[in-house]
């Protein structure tokens, strides 16, 4: 019985997940636990049928990426080893910068082989990718 609740509860929060009403405040909430401060999006929502791919507008993240539309088929199964997190990720009109500087060295160090690890295939439009030299002086366009 307590198995075929957490069952109808899982669907549930699913299928809620495709209204951008619950899907916004989701995304915003999981934005500010685990990004950067003053990470935000406008509207989110999972695709329906296919509960995997989020879509949203509007997302930003300060000083690292900003772009107007987002598309990304998620991979439940990423946390296994040789596994991307995102099977495919399509962004249009924004930046995204990358940098190697005091600030990012910490726990969110990350390199362009980092980022390949985690996502499969991308296709992006209208992106400006921002690539900061090591003492951060100087930015490639």
């Amino acid at each position: 019985m307590v198995i075929a609740a957490l069952l109808v509860i899982a669907v549930l929060f699913l299928l809620a997940m495709t209204q951008p009403r619950f899907g916004t405040p989701m995304a915003n909430w999981a934005l500010s636990q685990w990004g950067p401060e003053g990470s935000s999006v406008g509207q989110a929502h999972t695709k329906f049928p296919a509960i995997t791919t989020v879509i949203a507008d509007e997302v930003s993240l300060p000083d690292r990426l900003q772009v107007a539309e987002l598309e990304m088929r998620t991979n439940p199964l990423g946390f296994l080893p040789f596994i991307s997190w995102v099977s495919r990720l399509k962004a249009s009109d924004g930046y995204v910068r990358f940098a190697n500087d005091s600030e990012d060295s910490g726990k969110d160090d990350k390199s362009l082989n980092d980022y390949s690890r985690i996502v499969d295939e991308i296709n992006v439009a209208d992106i400006e990718v921002r690539i900061e030299d090591t003492d951060g002086r100087r930015t490639i366009y």
